[in-house]
């Protein structure tokens, strides 16, 4: 959801921006009042009015299209079934929250935590990642637990010219000996190199070539370290984040230019920082030159360093003309281990619709879980119910048979959501199926959530049954279950849930009238 509204929020906010630029007229100043008749004088001759100022010319915006679309499929993706069901346990903690507060504060701080742990399920870690000159921010993907959250952090940090924020995010990177400290150390010795300070800056890329000799950064470090030499002893340029957005704009304006090619390939080779690069490759792939397209496909082959193969998938992922193939999505993506370029092509293979290849990557149990469930999301526009309920049978992770539950919601899945109901023996992942039931508002389902109270003795089924007829707003079905419950402890939340409807559902109302007779 946060997706959503940021989003959202960067339409409202650029609009709102380019208003601000332009300054209002000042209001005319009101007539001086008629002086009194005995105090006339002859006129004093008024000076000629001042020429106007000139107008304020402004740089229009420089939009990165592919950055746009990337936000629109961030924001797509947003998993309502996940936001209703976070919804559903919020409700249900408040319920229990009051229920509590008639017991003790120690059954209080005992059922904080367990909401808190419920919570926690749906706690997501979106950050962005800032592209050339004044574009939006697109979504970035990153590994929890591997560094990558520290290292695109310091990625963005160096973006702003905060380079002792930097170094210290991939500091933290580097100590993860995660799969991104090789890029961490190459970015340090560049946010050192900014700061002047030679001998640091030397010292990193040397640790680097120790302790990565096969690193696909070793080639731009050699530049750096060319860079950094030359520069010893110069101060720091404090109009370094300037100097970039300069050289951005003259990215932009020479891309249509007859020797556009050879000088953005000049700046992809050179120690520029990586929003530099990134608009170089932004205009390699808009160039209609014959040129452009290998050089970008080059780099996204891994022609150059992690960062740049990243970027480059981007962009070839949102040409149109259909020159980059499948096979070539797929010979890249089987020849990384890294997930943020297993993600790239992942998002490729959406974008181009090529629902096999998703569902071989859904599939495979060699894939880690989080690049599974990327495949399974782009899944959820392309597959039909079938082809998931094939993957979901042969699955072992139940991590991922929930982000497949949740598909199916999406889908309005209601025959797969019954069979994992009715069939599934993990008790968590049948509860996740059961209030995915009840996000299917019809009269079937509510049906099925009964008939499943009514067979099931266990505790935990029950409460996500009453959690599911309560988001379905189901008075009847919640009526139904409560005449027939002996637990005293399962009636209060039912009762809890009706308490909530009784305003609006005359059953609701009429039922709690009965339990006061």
């Amino acid at each position: 959801m946060k997706r959503l509204a940021t989003f959202v929020g960067l339409l409202l906010i650029v609009p709102a921006f380019a208003a601000a630029q332009m300054a209002p007229p000042a209001p005319p100043a009101p007539p001086a009042p008629p002086a009194p008749m005995a105090a006339q004088v002859p006129p004093t001759p008024q000076a000629p009015p001042a020429p106007p100022a000139p107008a304020r010319v402004l740089m229009p915006p420089v939009w990165d299209a592919i950055a746009v679309e990337d936000a629109m499929r961030a924001a797509r993706m947003v998993d309502m079934d996940q936001v209703r069901e976070a919804t559903a346990i919020a409700r249900e903690a408040s319920a229990q929250a009051r229920e509590a507060v008639r017991v003790d504060q120690d059954h209080i701080r005992e059922m904080a935590r367990e909401a808190a742990a419920q919570a926690s399920r749906f706690s997501y870690d979106y950050r962005f990642d800032e592209h050339v000159g004044m574009m939006p921010m697109a979504w970035s993907m990153s590994s929890q637990g591997e560094g990558g959250n520290y290292y695109d952090s310091g990625k963005s940090l160096l973006s702003s010219g905060q380079w002792d924020r930097a170094i210290t995010s991939f500091d933290r990177t580097i100590a993860s000996k995660s799969q991104y400290a090789d890029g961490a150390l190459y970015w340090k010795a560049y946010a050192q190199w900014k700061l002047a300070k030679t001998e640091d800056a030397l010292a990193t890329i040397g640790v680097l070539r120790k302790d990565y000799p096969q690193s696909r950064y070793l080639g731009d470090a050699k530049v750096l370290e060319q860079d950094v030499r030359r520069s010893s002893g110069q101060p720091i340029n404090p109009d370094a984040i300037k100097e970039e957005e300069i050289k951005v704009l003259a990215i932009q304006a020479l891309g249509k230019s007859e020797n556009a090619i050879p000088l953005l390939e000049g700046v992809l080779n050179s120690s520029n920082s990586l929003r530099v690069k990134k608009g170089a490759l932004y205009v390699l792939a808009t160039s209609e030159d014959a040129r452009a397209y290998p050089i970008l496909l080059r780099y996204a082959k891994g022609g150059g360093n992690p960062d740049l193969q990243y970027e480059a998938i981007r962009y070839i992922a949102s040409r149109r003309e259909g020159q980059t193939t499948a096979k070539d999505l797929q010979d890249i993506y089987n020849s990384t281990t890294d997930t943020r370029i297993r993600m790239a092509i992942i998002n490729a293979f959406q974008s181009s619709q090529n629902k096999n290849a998703l569902v071989t990557i859904a599939g495979s149990t060699s894939n880690n879980v989080e690049v599974r469930r990327a495949a399974v999301n782009g899944l959820s526009n392309l597959a039909a119910p079938q082809e998931l309920w094939a993957l979901y049978q042969k699955e072992t992770d139940n991590e991922l048979k929930q982000q497949m539950i949740s598909v199916f919601s999406s889908m309005g899945a209601i025959d797969q959501l019954e069979q994992i109901v009715k069939t599934e023996k993990d008790p968590a992942v049948r509860a996740r199926a059961i209030r995915s039931l009840g996000n299917q508002k019809s009269e079937r389902t509510g049906q099925t959530l009964v008939s499943i109270y009514s067979a099931d003795q266990d505790v935990n089924v029950r409460n996500a049954v009453i959690s599911a007829l309560g988001n379905q707003n189901n008075a009847e079905g919640l009526v139904g279950i409560a005449r027939k419950e002996q637990n005293t402890e399962l009636k209060l939340k039912i009762v809890n849930r009706l308490a909530e409807m009784a305003r609006t559902s005359k059953v609701a109302a009429d039922y709690l009238a009965e339990l006061i007779k």
